[in-house]
This record gives C-alpha cells, sequence and structure tokens, in this order.
C-alpha cells in the first residue's frame, strides 16, 4: 500500500500543487561540493555544482511536518518547477524548514552513481573547502557516524524526551513548530541541532523514497515512540545505530537496503496491532505509526 501510494503521489499532479503552494523556489549562484560516507569509502571525488535551488517551507504550510518531509521524496520530479530559472539543468535542492526550536537546512542530491540516481542523498554544510573559500562543503553522514553527534550530551532519560519531542514536531503543522524546548533538555550546539534535522530527513526521505523502502519512514516514527517511552529497551543507539538488536531500524548497518526491503515482505519489526498479527511496513497507513504496539 505505501508503495502503491507513493507511485501516486509521485505522478498525481496535485503533488506539483503542493510544491508550489508550500514552498518558495529560487537559484542560487554558487559553487558547491557534495559528498557523502560511501563516497569517502569508494574513493569517489565530490560532485561539484556551480549552483542549487533553494526551497524554502512557506510560514503559511499548514500540513503536519511529516507531511512535507513526504513531498520532499520526489524532489527530482519537482525540479521543472526552477525550469525557467537553471535552463533545464538539474541541481541539488537545498531545503531549508523549521523544526520544532531548530531552523534546519539540508542538501538532497542525486545518490552516488553506484546505488542509482533515482535514489537520494542528504547532506549538511560541513565547512568551506581549504585554499577555495568560495566554496561550500556537503557532507552526508551514515547512521553509524550521525547518531553520536544527534544525541550529543544527553543521558538517558534526556534521550527519551528527545524522541518525543521529534516525535511530535513531525505530527505538528509546519507552520505550528513549538519554539520551547521540554523541560531539562538543552540542546549542546548548532552541529546538535543540523545532525538532528540530516536524520529527520535520512529516514523522513532518503529511506522511504520510491527507488528505496517505502514505508520506512512510518517506521522510524514508531521507534521514535518506543525510545521515548522507553520501552523494550529502546535508546538511540540500539535503534538506529546497531543492526544487532532485534528492534533495529532496518537501514542501519551494511545490506541495509535489502534488509528493509525484506522486513516489508516479512511482516517483522513492526509490532501488532489489536493483538492480531502485524501489516507489513508498505500496508501501513499514513498515520499508523499512531497504532502499533
Amino acid at each position: 500500500m505505501a508503495y502503491q501510494r507513493s507511485q501516486f503521489r509521485c505522478h498525481n499532479s496535485d503533488a506539483k500543487k503542493l510544491y508550489e503552494d508550500n514552498f518558495s523556489i529560487k537559484i542560487k549562484k554558487k559553487e558547491i561540493r557534495i559528498g557523502t560516507y560511501l563516497d569517502k569509502i569508494n574513493g569517489s571525488k565530490n560532485k561539484s555544482f556551480d549552483a542549487y535551488i533553494k526551497f524554502t517551507v512557506l510560514t503559511t504550510c499548514t500540513l503536519p511536518l511529516k507531511k512535507v518531509f513526504e513531498i520532499l521524496q520526489y524532489y527530482r520530479r519537482f525540479n521543472s518547477l526552477a525550469n525557467s530559472l537553471t535552463n533545464r539543468k538539474h541541481y541539488p535542492h537545498l531545503i531549508k524548514m523549521k523544526v520544532g526550536a531548530i531552523n534546519g537546512e539540508f542538501m538532497l542530491s542525486p545518490w552516488t552513481e553506484k546505488y542509482g540516481d533515482k535514489q537520494v542523498a542528504v547532506s549538511i554544510l560541513d565547512g568551506i573547502t581549504p585554499g577555495v573559500p568560495n566554496v561550500d562543503e556537503y557532507y552526508g553522514k551514515s547512521f553509524a557516524d550521525l547518531i553520536p553527534k544527534v544525541i550529543g550530551d544527553f543521558n538517558d532519560l534526556q534521550q527519551r524526551k528527545l524522541a518525543k519531542y521529534l516525535a511530535v514536531c513531525l505530527d505538528k503543522p509546519s507552520n505550528g513548530q513549538n519554539d520551547t524546548l521540554p523541560a531539562g533538555m538543552k540542546f549542546k550546539d548548532d552541529a546538535q541541532q543540523q545532525a538532528i534535522v540530516e536524520f529527520l530527513a535520512l529516514t523522513q526521505i532518503v529511506e522511504a523514497v520510491p527507488a528505496r523502502t517505502p514505508g520506512m519512514n512510518k517506521l522510524a516514527r514508531h521507534l521514535l515512540r518506543l525510545i521515548s517511552q522507553g520501552k523494550k529497551g529502546a535508546t538511540f543507539f540500539k535503534i538506529f545505530q546497531s543492526s544487532q538488536y532485534k528492534l533495529s531500524y532496518p537501514p542501519v548497518g551494511t545490506g541495509g537496503t535489502a534488509n528493509a526491503r525484506k522486513v516489508v515482505k516479512e511482516w517483522h519489526h513492526v509490532g501488532q496491532i489489536n493483538g492480531g498479527p502485524p501489516p507489513p511496513c508498505d500496508g501501513m497507513s499514513d498515520d499508523s505509526d499512531l497504532d502499533i504496539d
């Protein structure tokens, strides 16, 4: 079901209207370079671009934040919205959005050649190119590298509060995000805040695109709720950094995409609904992450 819904949204003309209604779109002429942890492993060079398209979520956007992320799963399709600005060249998309108290920015671009350009990579600003001060470097991390930065110095209680905070932010309207952090929770620095935004983009966009595994965004939201409730010993490290825990997020680790697709088919890692057999991830309704036990 999630796969069929994703294909419908991808080809439905209303999806284009969702972009037009909820984002401002501008071309930014600036040289950037984008790399990911896989480029580093494979010895590939970072990709260079002489411009990018800036998509800013409008302050009038009333969609739940999780729906905004869902629209962004189809970012390549909507490059045509900026054709008049880009002369039909494809450029990466810089997304600006509010996530709770965080003013987040992340870049969406084609994945490495090895994995096909229908898949999406997410990266965040990582600094300036040494010796080339006018070139911004963007870098996309693995779950293993990202989760320690998401957690920062938070203890177990603060991590549960963070998980609940993120789950609530995803359910709230984009223009209704809360600037107030829960009591006893304070971000260490801007790097932690941007890592949190990258984490959400990774779970809500990258792992759930049609070319990857639709449904992984919903499963991630359910797992955040498990962490927030302290159920089954769930922690950020067990769920989103290790692939050894029985409730680990399927895309984590070597062979993560294949494992996620296997999970979709075999009905595990999702718990039970109303005491009955659990549905496959791709059969979950848009809000069924609220219903999973």
